[in-house]
């Protein structure tokens, strides 16, 4: 019996499974070129196998097989590729989303800032102009108090001014 170095590759579960043939039937396959050596993927090195009722791993570089096989392992890896190419996609694009979102929030946080500042701005216009007119308010104030005092100390001076002139 053969039961090392020859296989067959399952494109289902993705790996090379052992087969075991009697010698005489892999000589003649061997020699009808049914089976050809083929150089094993590094992706599907590794080969499990029960020994002695136990799963082993094993790592294979080489097999036997058939073309079949040889097809099906490209063919695996093919597929394997386009994922491996669709995944880095799906992972550029959602990054792309990410950063998108995030240039968003920036740009809503920097519209918020320049509202806030606006905002502020016109608030700080607001209560300079409410001091501006209290300011004129207090020199009206001040004014119209001095104008009543000076009225105040002219009629003061026209009465005593009168008893100054008599004495």
């Amino acid at each position: 019996m053969v039961d090392d170095g020859l296989a067959g590759f399952v494109y289902r579960s993705g790996r090379w499974e052992f087969q075991e043939e009697p010698l005489e039937r892999f000589v003649r396959w061997a020699l009808e070129e049914q089976l050809v050596p083929v150089e094993v993927l590094p992706r599907y090195r590794r080969v499990y196998r029960v020994v002695d009722g136990e799963q082993r791993r094993f790592r294979r570089d080489q097999w036997w097989t058939s073309r079949r096989s040889i097809a099906d392992q490209d063919k695996h890896e093919a597929m394997r590729q386009r994922q491996k190419a669709a995944r880095a996609e799906r992972k550029a694009r959602q990054k792309e989303q990410e950063e998108a979102a995030e240039r968003r929030r920036q740009e809503l946080e920097e519209q918020e800032r320049a509202r806030k500042a606006e905002e502020a701005e016109r608030r700080r216009l607001q209560r300079e102009e409410e001091a501006r007119v209290r300011l004129e308010e207090a020199q009206r104030g001040w004014a119209e108090e001095d104008a009543r005092r000076e009225r105040e100390r002219v009629e003061r001076e026209a009465r005593l001014a009168p008893r100054a002139s008599r004495a």
